[in-house]
């Protein structure tokens, strides 16, 4: 468990660098307003590309810390591919029908490509590596990401001094995801004798593996609308200068909550092995290390809001320090969640996960259309706080009665 911890601490933190200072970056070179609208795009495309990622990061992990059979697994990962394979072909059409709806300018039109296939690239780059994750090679997986990681910022860095304009940047996020597709691939060919050929006569196998995976997909894919859909409902009711305001707070709020992921990557397989009368007191240490962990970065984060917004983004941004400051309860109400999550997985209630975050959508979803158009990105800030309490209940909730049902929690 410790292994895999400071593995997954290598691999986070190298994404945390691709997705959080990256981004501090690209809003202290734009303006509020061009930033806003990049976000915009990114957000969207993010939605969309959480579809193609299709729960694997779950339940591959979940199963191949359990398949010990080599054929098994060759088996399986081949049914997975091609199901992805699949269902990129679904969302690539509705990447083209949202284009044409959103009535987009040329260059707008071409970054937002530029970005959907960055994410395309980026989901099946990871796909290729959660083997690792599952087995004992952990530390392939953080290795690959972080060098990928690293070479995409430098890069980045890199082409700004000479081109800061939208168009440029995408095409560089397009790149660097399809390089680390390329070198994910050849890594994990190197250590697995997989089997990548199609074969028509695998088609309803291929289904089956869709099919089997929804429960998993859809509470990631809801659990991404959810923590997004705001974004969007900013850019509709308000402007993108507001969205530039609220997704400076959002990307800090993303860099504090990567802890809570760290942990809940490492501790997914590690707890799928164990026996259930082990589940209950190790689910415990783990959710007392999330509460700490949780009310720690929470206090932190209300304390110094407004002095990290401007220390990291600039005076431009000043307005998003209170926005930063209130979510710091999101964050916290966050923390407390993820364990109980976890467990569900576990337990194979899955599509218990996936009736919790579909309530917690709903929920934000009218939240923001009422309170956005009235209170602005307060009331966006509310409507998180209170979907993410209610989230919180229900995780609880349904977690003791199974852990109580099925291994005597008391």
């Amino acid at each position: 468990m410790k292994k895999n911890l400071f593995l997954m601490t290598l691999t986070m933190l190298s994404q945390f660098l691709s997705t959080v200072v990256i981004f501090i970056l690209l809003a202290r070179i734009w303006e509020v307003e061009v930033y806003g609208e990049f976000m915009f795009l990114y957000v969207f495309g993010n939605i969309l590309s959480v579809v193609i990622d299709y729960g694997y990061s779950l339940k591959l992990v979940k199963d191949f810390s359990r398949i010990t059979d080599t054929d098994m697994q060759k088996k399986y990962f081949n049914e997975a591919l091609y199901s992805k394979v699949y269902i990129l072909v679904g969302i690539t059409i509705a990447f083209i029908v949202s284009i044409v709806i959103m009535d987009l300018t040329i260059e707008s039109t071409i970054a937002f490509a530029y970005i959907y296939f960055s994410f395309v690239f980026n989901s099946f780059a990871q796909f290729f590596l959660l083997p690792f994750r599952a087995g004992k090679d952990m530390k392939v997986e953080s290795v690959t990401t972080m060098v990928c990681n690293i070479g995409f910022i430098i890069s980045l860095m890199a082409l700004v001094v000479f081109n800061k304009s939208i168009l440029a940047v995408t095409f560089l996020f397009m790149l660097a995801k399809l390089i680390f597709l390329v070198v994910s691939f050849i890594v994990q060919k190197k250590y697995y004798d997989f089997d990548y050929k199609y074969s028509f006569t695998q088609h309803n196998e291929y289904i089956r593996q869709i099919a089997s995976n929804f429960p998993y997909s859809i509470q990631l894919i809801i659990s991404v609308l959810y923590f997004q859909v705001d974004t969007l409902i900013i850019g509709g009711f308000l402007n993108h200068y507001e969205v530039g305001i609220y997704q400076s707070s959002m990307r800090i709020v993303s860099g504090l909550l990567t802890i809570s992921a760290i942990f809940s990557n490492a501790y997914l397989p590690y707890i799928s092995k164990i026996t259930n009368e082990k589940i209950s007191e190790t689910n415990f240490k783990y959710t007392s290390v999330m509460v700490i962990c949780g009310a720690v970065i929470g206090l932190v984060q209300y304390v110094f809001g407004e002095y990290l917004i401007t220390f990291l983004y600039g005076n431009d941004y000043k307005e998003a320090g209170i926005i930063l400051r209130l979510l710091s309860i999101m964050v916290f109400v966050r923390y407390i969640g993820v364990s109980y999550s976890v467990i569900l997985t576990v337990m194979d209630k899955q599509y218990l996960r996936a009736i919790a975050v579909s309530a917690a959508l709903l929920t934000n979803v009218l939240l923001n259309v009422i309170l956005v158009p009235n209170f602005g990105l307060i009331g966006a800030v509310t409507a998180s706080i209170l979907t993410n309490i209610i989230l919180l209940i229900i995780y609880y909730s349904m977690a003791r009665v199974h852990l109580r049902r099925e291994v005597g929690y008391n």
